[in-house]
Formats: structure tokens, C-alpha cells, sequence
């Protein structure tokens, strides 16, 4: 019979068992004698004791339980069901005051095979009591503080429940509130609208941009994301809906005016002389803007999908590509000068402003602003120009002489002559005949000079009536032929021409380091000076 009983209460256990574990209180079975069959996870937790010191030990033992409590518990044996406060000791030796049930626990037959216990812990009840409403006031106030209105609807379309946020935002109070319809909180939508589109508020899932008409009979822009769901209530389960309502004014407002910046900024883009466009990581043109036509003569769509560079002269690439991934790698400015070519095949110089941004896909993308600089250019090259050149003659200046020495002196091209040529009577015609006929005067004497160099020859204007020339890889003996040409087209201007020239000039060569340019054009000069005070000494006005 024990071996039947004892089947009978595991079989119990086995079929109980996910139920026996869901409970929130301490549950344990015991059979006749009061051996442990059997209990849940908040039976352990409850003593304090392993699972594996619990079953088949005494139930009366384990609960360390006085006479009064152990008849109380042994009363489920007797077929009893009763509940009573009890003391129990858990196996640390805390003394916990329990309330306790206890009642039979029965076989198919019918007969009693074992008790069960039900231990209480009312300060842990209390507890999650007070967890539970300290959960609800976090939720209310969590609905009640937020920015966003929140209301809800049954399926009447009436107002059943609405935070703090909505009434602020309807400029009503509560009690008006909850004698509204959605039709009457709605500016756009009829109430025929309303119960066409939405029969059925529990399937409602959605979200839509609108207006919502306020007490005061002003209007605002909202969000609302409607949500549909069942409640029960005291007559029954009904449909209802959750709005979430989110005042989206001033958003729309700074839309709206975006878009006003926007079509401002197309109109300036596109009827603008710089061209904007946009490039993707490997030059790609991605945008560019519609004045390209008026300003290099393509059509967007012959230059959109297109790399850049393929109008852009082959050796200056190079330089565009390291500034255009400076400029994604790093978020750096850049800024370089190019020349493109238009679509009739001419050449321009443009100035190309880089700066970092992001796509939609937020990809990198590089921005280029584009100016055409011709006249920069020009006037650029004007300027070098002049500050290199005397401006009478054309030739070099003194600047670019002493530069030229020193370049002469790090190419080292042994042997190396200077002239240092002189042109006589400047100052008389000058004096007699005005300036203008002595720079006509300058103008003939260096046309005679370039006349007679060779192409690899340097000729500068050092002062007033002063000229320099270098011979690169010119010894004495053909440094002579060069001034013998100089003579001789001298002589022929003056058969051919009415103002007469005469050049003093000296020389200077240099065979090696060993004596530097600038020494070398003193000696030049003291050269020149001889045959220039042998030319006083026949002629006074030289």
C-alpha cells in the first residue's frame, strides 16, 4: 500500500510540476509520514537551503515547527483544509512569522496520500504590493510628464483617457476633454471621414501629419501615430485606440522656411558665374550646377556621371586628386588653381574651392566651388612679369640678374663670361634732346645687344644706361666673337638709323669657383670704364 501511495504523490508531482513552479508563494508536498516529496523554487528560497537538502527530509524537522504548528500542519493528513499564522526557522536561523495553508493531497481513489503547504510571506506581498504601485505611479507619471500629448479613443471615437500634455495642448480642461470626439480635436477630417477610415480602432496602426483644431478655435501642425488595441472593461472587451501626439509647429515652420532658403539658394546656383557641383570619393561628378552651359559651354548631363578630371590638363590631376582626398580624409579646406577646358576645346584658368560634406546616405561627398580666374591669371602673369623685366626695354631687370647669377653659379657651366656694357652719351641726349629720345636711345641698344647672343645668353638692364650680359660656357676667345658681333651690328645701325650708338663694354671670364660672379662683374665693370675713359680721351661727349 506505501508503495502505491508513494507512486500516487510522484505521479501527483510529475503532472503538478509546471504548475507547482509558477506560483509566487513557497509551496511543498509531503506524504504520510511528513517526508518532503517535493516543493518550488520559492519553497528554497524562502529557508535558504539547497534543493538537494530538502526532499525526503521531515517537513516538521525542517520548518523547526512547535507542537501547536505541527498539529496545524499534520490537519492536511487528516483531510483538513485550514490556514493559520505560523513560526518557522529557516536553516541560517532567522525566524520568519508565516501565514500558512495546508490542506490533503489525494489519489484517483480518493484516498489521502500526502498534505500540502502554502507559506505566505505577507512582508513580501506587502512588498511587491508596493513595487507593483511604484511601477504605476512611474507609468503615470512618466505619460503625465512627457512633452508629447497622449489620448485615447473608444470606438465611438470619444475621448476615454488624455495626459496632462494633450490638455495643455487642446486648451481645454479634463472634464471638457473627456466630452470630446475625435472630430471635434481633428481640422482636417470629417466625422464621416473618421468612422470610414478607421471602423475598426483595434487594426489601427499608423501614422499621419495633421491639424489639430484647440479650444480657442487656433490650429496647430501634429504627428500622430494611432495604435489600435482591445481593452477590457466592466461590460465586456472593446476597441479602442492610443494616440500619440507630437506639436510639430515649429518644425513646420522651419520647413517651411527651408524650403524658401532652398529655392533661393537654386535660383542663386543656377544663374550664378561660379559653378557648384559635387564629387564623390573618386572624383565623380554626382551634381553640378546648370550655369555650367553659360559659363564652359556643357550641358549638365554631358558632365554629371563623368570623372572630372577628364578636363583638366594630364600634369595637373595629380595635384586635383591629392587635394580632393585631403579633403575627405581629413575635413581640410583646400583651394588650387586649374586649368579646364570648355567645351570648344579652349583652355581657362579656374580657381577650385574644396570643402568636406555628406551625401543623403550620409557618404563623404566633396563640394567644389569654381571660378573662372583669366583675368587673375593675366594679371598674375603681368605682374611677374614686370617685377622681372625692365619696363622700357622688356629685358630682365637687376632682380633677376642676381638671381640668374647665383642659378649660373649652382649649374657651374665652366667657362663663364660677363659683359658689363655701358651705353655712352645718355645723359647729353637726355639733357639736350629730352628723355623720351634718350629711352628710344635705351630701346635701340638693346634691340643692337639681343641681336647679336645666342639663345642660351642672358641680357639685363642693371641701371639707367647700364646692361649686363652673361655667356654661359664662353671663354675668352669666343666671348671676342660675341663682342666683335656686337660691334658690327652697331656699326650697322648707326649707317642705318639717325641716332647714333656707342657701347662701352668690359669683360670679365671665369674658368672655375675659384673666383666668384660678383667679383667677376667688378672686374667687368673696371674693364668697361677703361674703354669708356679711352673713348673720353678721343671724343668728350662719349
Amino acid at each position: 500500500m506505501k508503495d502505491i501511495t508513494d507512486k500516487n504523490l510522484r505521479n501527483l508531482l510529475v503532472y503538478n510540476n509546471s504548475l507547482f513552479n509558477c506560483f509566487n508563494d513557497a509551496v511543498v508536498f509531503y506524504d504520510q509520514r511528513g517526508e518532503i516529496n517535493g516543493c518550488n523554487n520559492k519553497f528554497y528560497e524562502l529557508l535558504d537551503i539547497p534543493c538537494d537538502l530538502i526532499k525526503n527530509n521531515n517537513i516538521f524537522g525542517m520548518l523547526k515547527l512547535a507542537e501547536e504548528e505541527i498539529e496545524f500542519v499534520s490537519s492536511g493528513l487528516e483531510g483538513k483544509i485550514a490556514e493559520k499564522d505560523i513560526v518557522i526557522t529557516s536553516d541560517s536561523g532567522t525566524t520568519l512569522r508565516i501565514m500558512a495553508k495546508t490542506g490533503p493531497l489525494s489519489s484517483p481513489e480518493n484516498k489521502i496520500i500526502g498534505g500540502y503547504l502554502v507559506l505566505i510571506d505577507p512582508g513580501r506581498q506587502k512588498e511587491e504590493l508596493l513595487l507593483l504601485k511604484e511601477r504605476e505611479d512611474r507609468l503615470l507619471q512618466l505619460v503625465n510628464k512627457a512633452r508629447l500629448g497622449v489620448v485615447s479613443f473608444n470606438q465611438d471615437h470619444k475621448v476615454i483617457e488624455c495626459n496632462q500634455r494633450f490638455v495643455e495642448m487642446m486648451g481645454y480642461s479634463i472634464d471638457e476633454m473627456m466630452e470630446l470626439y475625435t472630430w471635434d480635436i481633428d481640422a482636417f477630417n470629417t466625422e464621416e471621414d473618421i468612422r470610414k477610415n478607421f471602423s475598426d480602432l483595434s487594426k489601427a496602426n499608423v501614422t499621419i501629419e495633421t491639424k489639430h483644431l484647440r479650444k480657442d478655435g487656433s490650429t496647430y501642425d501634429v504627428e500622430v501615430h494611432i495604435s489600435g488595441t482591445k481593452v477590457k472593461g466592466s461590460q465586456g472587451e472593446y476597441n479602442a485606440s492610443i494616440c500619440i501626439c507630437q506639436d510639430i509647429s515649429e518644425r513646420k515652420r522651419m520647413e517651411r522656411e527651408l524650403q524658401l532658403s532652398e529655392l533661393k539658394l537654386r535660383n542663386f546656383v543656377e544663374n550664378a558665374s561660379d559653378i557648384i557641383c559635387t564629387l564623390t570619393i573618386d572624383g565623380k561628378v554626382s551634381y553640378i550646377s546648370p550655369n555650367v552651359k553659360k559659363v564652359m559651354g556643357y550641358d549638365s548631363d554631358e558632365i554629371e556621371n563623368q570623372i572630372i578630371t577628364t578636363l583638366f590638363q594630364a600634369e595637373e590631376i595629380p595635384l586635383f586628386k591629392k587635394h580632393l582626398q585631403s579633403t575627405i580624409n581629413k575635413s581640410k579646406h583646400n583651394f588650387g588653381d586649374f586649368q579646364i577646358r570648355h567645351k570648344d576645346n579652349s583652355i581657362h584658368w579656374y580657381g577650385i574651392n574644396f570643402s568636406s560634406s555628406v551625401d543623403h546616405d550620409v557618404q563623404p561627398i566633396v563640394i567644389c566651388n569654381i571660378r573662372n580666374i583669366d583675368g587673375k591669371k593675366e594679371a598674375e602673369e603681368s605682374l611677374r612679369f614686370l617685377s622681372l623685366h625692365d619696363q622700357l626695354t622688356g629685358v630682365y631687370n637687376r632682380t633677376f640678374f642676381e638671381k640668374e647669377m647665383k642659378k649660373q653659379i649652382e649649374a657651374g657651366d665652366y667657362p663663364l663670361t660677363l659683359l658689363s656694357c655701358d651705353l655712352d652719351g645718355l645723359k647729353i641726349i637726355n639733357d639736350e634732346q629730352g628723355h623720351a629720345a634718350g629711352d628710344e636711345l635705351l630701346k635701340d641698344c638693346t634691340r643692337v645687344l639681343q641681336s647679336s647672343l645666342r639663345n642660351s645668353d642672358f641680357l639685363a638692364r642693371i641701371g639707367g644706361d647700364e646692361f649686363a650680359i652673361i655667356l654661359p660656357a664662353t671663354d675668352e676667345k669666343a666671348a671676342q666673337k660675341i663682342l666683335d658681333r656686337i660691334n658690327n651690328s652697331i656699326d650697322r645701325h648707326n649707317l642705318e638709323k639717325q641716332n647714333k650708338i656707342s657701347i662701352s663694354i668690359g669683360t670679365a671670364t671665369i674658368h672655375d669657383k675659384s673666383l666668384k660672379l660678383s667679383d667677376a662683374l667688378i672686374i667687368a665693370d673696371k674693364n668697361m670704364y677703361c674703354v669708356k675713359n679711352k673713348k673720353r680721351y678721343t671724343d668728350p661727349e662719349a
